[in-house]
């Protein structure tokens, strides 16, 4: 990850926020934090956060949650085999049904059960991450070009089958950790 105390703001900004909120330990980092946790907040369009420890503690939570999303537990799935071959190449990666998305269809063989509905609540650039993994690893064919993208194919350079499993259970977590962080930011009522 980049350095985040490299100039992010300037002396006379972080010495006027101090005095702001009477707390002299803000420092350029948790300008960062703040902001972050700021903008994850569903007001913050209106006014600016009156607590700014509380924001930056959470903005600095969801940097920890969001860089290494690769490489936190992933949430405990269930697993259902249709048969007893384990087979975990991948086709199309679905809902069973567009209302249901407690679980997801992972091949013909397996299902991945135990999604919480929460998950959903989350979106980036217009999808949940769940969402953007599905579509993302699913092999498709680029219309224009005709250029297959077969995630299959990664899975074999990486020697891991799982990998997307795994990766599907990161970013439920991730999802569900950050929709936990979100209902703790406070309201937005001052204005600096």
């Amino acid at each position: 990850m980049f350095n985040v105390k490299f100039y992010l703001c300037s002396k006379v900004f972080k010495d006027e926020l101090r005095s702001h909120y009477q707390d002299n330990g803000i420092e350029k980092t948790d300008l960062f934090h703040y902001v972050y946790g700021l903008l994850h907040s569903l007001e913050y369009r209106e006014t600016y956060a009156p607590d700014f420890r509380a924001f930056a503690e959470d903005g600095k939570n969801l940097m920890d949650l969001h860089p290494g999303y690769e490489e936190i537990e992933p949430w405990p799935l269930e697993e259902v085999w249709s048969g007893d071959k384990r087979d975990y190449a991948v086709q199309k990666i679905r809902f069973p049904k567009k209302v249901e998305r407690g679980s997801i269809v992972y091949t013909n063989a397996l299902t991945l059960k135990g999604i919480p509905e929460e998950v959903y609540a989350y979106v980036v650039n217009g999808k949940s991450p769940v969402e953007w993994v599905m579509e993302h690893y699913s092999v498709r064919v680029d219309k224009a070009s005709g250029i297959e993208n077969d995630a299959n194919r990664m899975l074999e350079e990486i020697g891991n089958e799982r990998c997307i499993v795994e990766l599907i259970g990161c970013v439920v977590r991730v999802s569900v950790e950050t929709q936990a962080i979100l209902k703790t930011l406070g309201e937005i009522k001052n204005v600096i």
